[in-house]
C-alpha cells in the first residue's frame, strides 16, 4: 500500500501544482492514499475535482489536510479569504476524510480568538480533527525574520506549552472535535491530547486501506512510510504562492 502526501514543500493549489501532480501519476500511477496539503481548499476544489473524482472511481482514498490559522496578511500575504472556503471540497471528499492545521502556533502572536475562528470553522462542516504544532524560532531563522518584521517570538518552556495545550483542549470541549499535536510534545502533555501522525494509517484504515507499515521518525512517531510528491522551490519546484513569514519550506 502506497501513502502519498502532495505537499508539504509547497502549496498545490495552483496550476505549477496540477501540472506536477498529473507528471507524478503518469510516472506513477495512482497511489492508494493520497494526501493534500494546502492553505487553499477552495483552490484544491477548482484545480484537483476531476484527479480526485477519478482516483475515487478507481477505489483509492483522497484525503485533506488545510492549514487555517486566521493570521491574516501580515503573516499570510497571499492568502485571500475566500481562499478558506471548504465547502466545495467537504463535499467532494467528505468532512471525515478532512483535518484541519492550525499551525504553527507563534508564542507572542497566536491569540485564543485565532484558535476559536478555527473551531468555528470545523464545527461549520463537521471537521472532526484539528492538529497543532508550535513554532521552532530556531529552525532555519524563522524566529530571527519574525523579530525583523517587528513580530516578538516568546520562548515557551514546557510548563508554558503544556498552558497553551490545556487551554486549546478546554475551547473544544463540547464540540466533539479531537485536538492532535506533533508526538515529542504530546508525549509530556498530560495525556488528553493525542499524538498526531502527519501520513495517519489509522486514519486510511476508517476507509479500508490496509498494510500501511509504520515508520516513525523519531520517538513517539506513529507515521506510515509515505512519500512527498512535492518539491522544495531549492530544489527544482515553484514557489509557494502563500509567501508566509513562517514558513520553513523556502
Amino acid at each position: 500500500m502506497t501513502w502519498i502526501d502532495f505537499t508539504r514543500r509547497n502549496d498545490p493549489a495552483c496550476k505549477q501544482g496540477v501540472d506536477q501532480l498529473k507528471s507524478k501519476l503518469k510516472e506513477h500511477g495512482y497511489p492508494d492514499v493520497l494526501c493534500f496539503w494546502s492553505k487553499n481548499p477552495q483552490g484544491i476544489t477548482c484545480l484537483y475535482a476531476k484527479i480526485i473524482k477519478q482516483m475515487q472511481d478507481k477505489g483509492k482514498i483522497v484525503l485533506a489536510q488545510f492549514t487555517i490559522n486566521n493570521y491574516g496578511s501580515i503573516l499570510e500575504p497571499g492568502i485571500e479569504p475566500d481562499m478558506l472556503d471548504l465547502s466545495g471540497i467537504v463535499k467532494i471528499l467528505s468532512p471525515d476524510k478532512i483535518r484541519l492545521r492550525f499551525d504553527p502556533i507563534i508564542p507572542g502572536f497566536t491569540t485564543p480568538a485565532h484558535f476559536k475562528a478555527t473551531i468555528q470553522i470545523a464545527q461549520d462542516h463537521g471537521i472532526g480533527r484539528i492538529i497543532t504544532n508550535f513554532l521552532v524560532p530556531e529552525y532555519k531563522g524563522v524566529g530571527r525574520l519574525l523579530q525583523d518584521k517587528g513580530i516578538p517570538v516568546k520562548k515557551l518552556t514546557d510548563w508554558d506549552i503544556i498552558k497553551v495545550l490545556d487551554r486549546m483542549f478546554k475551547m473544544l470541549n463540547g464540540t466533539g472535535i479531537d485536538l492532535a499535536v506533533c508526538a515529542e510534545t504530546a508525549a509530556f502533555a498530560g495525556g488528553k491530547i493525542k499524538a498526531a501522525a502527519c501520513s495517519d494509517p489509522a486514519w486510511a484504515k476508517q476507509f479500508g486501506v490496509k498494510d500501511l507499515s509504520i515508520r516513525p521518525s523519531r520517538k513517539g512517531c506513529g507515521c506510515c512510510y509515505s512519500d512527498d510528491w512535492g518539491q522544495y522551490r531549492s530544489n527544482g519546484g515553484y514557489a509557494c504562492p502563500h509567501q508566509c513569514l513562517y514558513c520553513y519550506a523556502k
